[in-house]
């Protein structure tokens, strides 16, 4: 508008109704984001980001899946060579990974069940006493009659040892499953499977890391050989 003395004066143009408190909020929000160190800025509405009582987030709700255990029905010869042969199965496994040579993984699952067997069957040998089967059908039983004073002098041999040979031999299946657990990347708890290696079910275990290894080694391709030496470079004229 001309006003009096020739001078002119303009007025900027005001905004759309109800499009002022929108571009406020909008500078109130940059202006936040650009406060806030970077890595520590509030969830925005509509975030579902659980937090502790620290403020940092919680992620143990998180489930992480990784590789299991194979839970393909085993074959049936799997599950012979494992109950009667377990030194065999436990043997190709590591050596299947290479993880360890046939003979490191056979022999000490080997000894082993040869010595609980050995030491069980003693009392067939020379005295079959009431701690024996078929006087005592179970474990309880034998416990009774040799802590009551009731076993044959080859029976307090045979009780004591065959117990601890059978232990091992447990212990021993459970440290080659950790190790192929490790290499493989399955997570376990160290307890359920020895408890079930202890109560004779130590079969249907080796069947299921044998299926387990089986897959796992088709998928990584034979295990690369190792080398002897130096490179030697031949040149031919």
């Amino acid at each position: 508008s001309r006003h009096a003395g020739g001078s002119r004066h303009f007025s900027m143009p005001s905004p759309p109704p109800g499009t002022m408190g929108a571009n406020k909020r909008g500078q109130n929000g940059a202006e936040e984001d650009a406060q806030e160190p970077e890595g520590a800025k509030s969830p925005r509405a509509g975030s579902t980001l659980e937090t502790t009582s620290n403020g940092t987030p919680d992620q143990a709700g998180e489930e992480v899946s990784g590789p299991t255990w194979s839970n393909d029905v085993g074959e049936l010869e799997d599950c012979v060579l494992s109950c009667f042969c377990p030194c065999i199965v436990t043997g190709r496994n590591l050596q299947r990974l290479g993880l360890a040579p046939f003979a490191k993984g056979c022999a000490p699952v080997g000894l082993l069940l040869a010595c609980t067997i050995i030491f069980f069957s003693l009392p067939y040998w020379t005295d079959n006493g009431p701690c024996s089967f078929p006087t005592a059908l179970w474990e309880w039983s034998v416990t009774e009659g040799f802590f009551g004073g009731n076993c044959t002098p080859t029976e307090y041999v045979s009780v004591p040892f065959t117990r601890v040979s059978w232990f091992c031999f447990a212990i021993c299946l459970n440290v080659i499953r950790r190790r192929i657990a490790d290499d493989i990347g399955i997570h376990e708890k160290y307890c359920p499977s020895l408890f079930f290696q202890c109560c004779c079910c130590y079969a249907c275990l080796l069947s299921t890391e044998m299926r387990t290894v089986r897959e796992v080694a088709h998928k990584r391709g034979p295990p690369a050989e190792e080398s002897v030496g130096e490179a030697v470079v031949v040149q031919t004229l």
